[in-house]
């Protein structure tokens, strides 16, 4: 996982924001299953600019809150698993 984190090039790992719409909003558990390409660091809140790391999974995010998370440029993608 270190070697991953330190490496540099185009496709290297970096802190990504990503903006909670309204089908991401629920809690936060939930949200690792919808990103297979990212490892899910946190939640900034779009009311009070409260940065939360590594919360727990029963924390709700809200619509307007932004996640961070550790992924390779572009790879932000949306996974919608069968419930």
């Amino acid at each position: 996982m270190y070697r991953e984190i330190v490496r540099q090039g185009p496709d290297a790992v970096q802190f990504k924001w990503c903006h909670v719409d309204r089908q991401l909003a629920g809690a936060y558990g939930q949200l690792q299953r919808h990103f297979a390409d990212a490892v899910l660091c946190g939640v900034l809140s779009g009311t009070d600019a409260t940065l939360q790391l590594n919360p727990d999974d029963d924390v709700e995010v809200h619509e307007g809150d932004k996640i961070i998370g550790l992924t390779r440029q572009g790879m932000w993608v949306v996974a919608w698993p069968d419930k």
